[in-house]
């Protein structure tokens, strides 16, 4: 006979992924939920210990976090380099939750040296339309539009917000939350909003 016991707490650490630009931080945090009452808050288990695995090795040692989930990833780490970040209940290492961060890909590309600034501000998608689109425009020193921007769009938060084509800002929301979203044009202009995505 197997007896499985399912433990009635869960650690959920949000977000469950982030893309976090070399150099930048990024903000987690932890909520302890009843998996038999419906997946219900449990307010009280609030007190959470945080931890990046390290290696020993500068290469793989690419971030740190501090004792309230903020993690800043080093400015050396090479894109696309990952790891994981886990919170646990502070005295039991026995019951927490994690997520996975991986070095930011984003690549602002050549631009378009007329680009001076880029107009854009937070925004909503809704889960029920599918697939999104982040509106920005990019204009020059006197204020004129730039028809051919040269404009890309990256996602610090895929499970939130996956950016589907990072050339025209078309997205697909995969879960509710906030993700930042960097609109840049090469080395010439960048803007960064949130884009919230709900039920």
């Amino acid at each position: 006979m197997v007896i499985i016991v399912n433990p009635d707490t869960i650690i959920i650490v949000e977000p469950f992924w982030a893309d976090i630009a070399a150099g930048s931080t990024k903000q987690f945090t932890a909520k302890a939920y009843n998996a038999k009452n419906a997946m219900s808050l449990i307010p009280s288990i609030n007190n959470f210990t945080w931890t990046i695995p390290t290696y020993g090795i500068s290469a793989f040692d690419i971030a740190t976090v501090n004792s309230t989930g903020l993690v800043t990833v080093k400015t050396d780490a090479l894109p696309g380099m990952q790891t994981f970040i886990m919170a646990n209940v502070t005295g039991n290492t026995e019951l927490g939750g994690g997520a996975a961060i991986t070095v930011s890909l984003c690549d602002c590309g050549d631009g378009n040296p007329n680009v001076q600034t880029i107009n854009a501000s937070n925004q909503t998608i809704s889960l029920m339309q599918g697939i999104g689109q982040i509106n920005a425009t990019a204009v020059d020193a006197n204020g004129n539009t730039v028809s051919n921007p040269a404009l890309v769009f990256c996602s610090d938060s895929p499970s939130i917000l996956t950016i589907a084509n990072p050339d025209d800002g078309t997205c697909m929301p995969g879960s509710p939350g906030i993700a930042t979203i960097t609109i840049c044009s090469g080395s010439y202009a960048s803007k960064t909003i949130q884009v919230t995505v709900t039920q």
